[in-house]
């Protein structure tokens, strides 16, 4: 990151940079190495590494790549693992902009930096964080009705909750949730891949939160809770 030289300059909306290959392989070399029996499933590299394993490790090795290639530290690693397509374990690593690790096995709990978390118990969005995946000028370019409905709602959190904060990175934001520094995480991107949030979820779910998917006028919705304004 520092030996790159960050402009700032943006031009496409989505594109992989010789940062996101090389350290997608960085992950598969040493998963190749150290559990070479795995199924490997990288959003970075076209070629799935398929053994016919039970198991499967899924990889976002940047997650919030346009930050890294701008110069905005705040990005990510993500990384779960399957067992016969059901979540396991999950972790996701900030190196940067907080310096956190946070990580969940199945049945284990949730962690930070090796320290166990948990929800929040602040029971209204008028008294708590709300991390929202805004929507972006790619859904406005690409559909406009879309955008305006996921515009409509960003309005109303706003007016409901303590205050809106929009990190950009979708597992970041439900880390933030499963911590209890936020109370919810609501994507309104229409952007956010598994790869983004695979991990993050299986975190939440450990420390207590809520999940649901929502389809709200033809925009699909995914909402984080710590379950107390899950409703609401």
């Amino acid at each position: 990151y520092e030996a790159i030289r960050h402009t700032g300059l943006q031009t496409d909306q989505d594109v992989e940079t010789e940062a996101d290959i090389y350290v997608a392989t960085l992950w598969a070399t040493f998963l190749n190495d150290k559990f070479p029996d795995l199924n490997l499933d990288s959003e970075e590299i076209e070629a799935r590494v398929d053994t016919g394993s039970q198991y499967t490790v899924r990889v976002d090795s940047i997650d919030g790549s346009k930050h890294f290639r701008a110069g905005i530290p705040v990005f990510g690693s993500n990384v779960s693992l399957h067992l016969d397509g059901k979540t396991v374990f999950g972790a996701c690593v900030y190196p940067l902009a907080n310096h956190e690790k946070y990580h969940s096995l199945i049945g284990e709990g949730a962690y930070r930096n090796g320290s166990r978390i948990g929800v929040s118990a602040v029971d209204s969005l008028r008294n708590g964080f709300v991390a929202v995946e805004a929507p972006t000028s790619k859904l406005a370019q690409t559909d406009p009705d879309s955008f305006r409905n996921a515009a409509r709602i960003q309005d109303m959190l706003e007016k409901v909750s303590f205050r809106l904060r929009n990190f950009g990175l979708g597992g970041l934001g439900i880390c933030l949730v499963a911590s209890g520094a936020c109370v919810a995480y609501v994507d309104l991107s229409s952007t956010t891949k598994i790869y983004d949030v695979d991990a993050a979820l299986m975190i939440i779910k450990e420390a207590g939160g809520e999940v649901s998917e929502i389809d709200k006028r033809g925009n699909h919705i995914l909402v984080a809770s710590n379950g107390y304004v899950h409703q609401e």
